[in-house]
């Protein structure tokens, strides 16, 4: 990252979406300036990743959590992407905002500073460009990951024809047309994004806790990150079939892989390799507690259906009734741009069947599946992929 400010904003290992580690803020009582992470790109006048290149469209996506419990009163600040024009920590030609209103609705505030970069000096010429309200509120989701993606994309010079679209667990939740960020100024584009914790009026409390994690910037849209099942290897296997369900008695299945032929040890749950039910949710968070079945055959024939396993379970929210949020994304060859470290290959650190590396496996008696018997031999479980699978362009 290119900008980092602390005051207990920092790498914490209590809680994370994937691998081991989060960026944790933790609030003293009034506290109002907390931390940021800005990650400087393309035209920006300090240079960067991919120094010198014009950006007019990115994407931004994190992961986001409040703690459980968090107060009727949320901070305003989240997410921005802006364009700086000279060497001046807020010095901006425009800038996006992803905030939160007090009661967690969230919102979209861009401004335009475009009087100003005619020359080397900051003038703060800013117009607000008109708060808009998204379809989506923070506040039912304390204790859950959430997964935010903002995109912008320039007005061509002089013309009223950019956009700004936000997601929310892959669901849009806000599509803003006909906006101009920049007038008719070109001297630079998009070249910053930014996580901010900053609490205007100061926390109501002492140690209040959020989280991000899995952060990319990319040219094309990211969507939710991908995860696969996979499997133990079966002597003699000629095909298998997994699904993953809403609850623990199986209603309603959300994803089937139908009938995969092969010996094959591992499926990506998308839409290119199996079938999403009409009408579900095909994102499947840790918080939403969904399950996972599946059967195994050889030449003998297909075993049953092994019991439904709360793999998906984690501590902090296994008492939630289970529910649908958001779309997970295809893969795609989404252009990355961000230089963040691979994430571990173990799924999510905070369930409980994963915490330090192990997984948790349900199996059936030893040997071959037999035509009517339960599932034997048969070992499955969940593991994020690696962001990097994405073509890493950053170097």
């Amino acid at each position: 990252w290119s900008d980092y400010k602390d005051n207990d904003f920092r790498m914490a290992s209590d809680d994370a979406f994937g691998g081991t580690r989060a960026m944790r803020q933790r609030y003293g009582v009034g506290q109002e300036s907390a931390g940021w992470l800005a990650w400087f790109f393309g035209d920006h006048p300090l240079g960067g990743v991919h120094s010198g290149e014009q950006f007019q469209e990115i994407y931004f996506r994190w992961y986001h959590k409040f703690q459980e419990g968090w107060p009727a009163q949320y901070p305003p600040k989240t997410a921005r992407i802006r364009s700086h024009y000279i060497d001046c920590g807020w010095c901006f030609a425009w800038r996006e905002h992803f905030w939160l209103r007090e009661d967690g609705t969230a919102v979209s505030d861009p401004a335009s500073n475009i009087a100003a970069p005619a020359g080397t000096v900051w003038i703060d010429t800013r117009r607000w460009l008109g708060r808009r309200a998204m379809a989506f509120s923070v506040a039912p989701h304390d204790g859950e990951w959430t997964v935010m993606e903002m995109r912008v994309r320039l007005n061509s010079p002089g013309n009223n024809d950019g956009q700004i679209t936000f997601w929310a667990n892959g669901e849009q939740v806000l599509d803003r047309t006909g906006v101009n960020l920049r007038g008719a100024y070109t001297g630079t584009t998009i070249n910053v994004a930014m996580i901010d914790t900053y609490w205007n009026g100061g926390s109501p409390q002492a140690g209040l806790t959020r989280w991000y994690d899995n952060v990319v910037v990319a040219t094309e849209h990211i969507g939710c990150a991908p995860f696969t099942i996979r499997k133990d290897a079966l002597a003699g296997q000629t095909s298998w079939r997994v699904q993953v369900a809403e609850n623990t008695d199986g209603q309603p299945v959300v994803w089937d892989s139908g009938e995969i032929v092969g010996a094959g040890t591992g499926v990506e749950v998308s839409d290119a390799t199996g079938t999403f039910s009409a009408g579900a949710s095909t994102c499947v968070l840790p918080a939403a507690g969904y399950v996972v079945r599946g059967r195994q055959a050889t030449a003998a024939g297909w075993s049953l259906w092994s019991v439904w396993s709360s793999v998906f379970g984690c501590s902090a929210c296994s008492h939630r009734r289970p529910r649908p949020i958001g779309q997970l994304s295809c893969r795609r060859r989404v252009r990355r741009i961000s230089p963040l470290p691979r994430p571990s290959q173990s799924f999510f650190r905070s369930m409980v069947p994963y915490r330090r590396a192990r997984t948790r496996e349900f199996r059936g008696k030893a040997g071959g599946p037999l035509v009517g018997r339960a599932l034997s031999g048969w070992s499955i479980r969940v593991v994020l992929a690696p962001e990097l699978r994405l073509p890493s362009v950053h170097g």
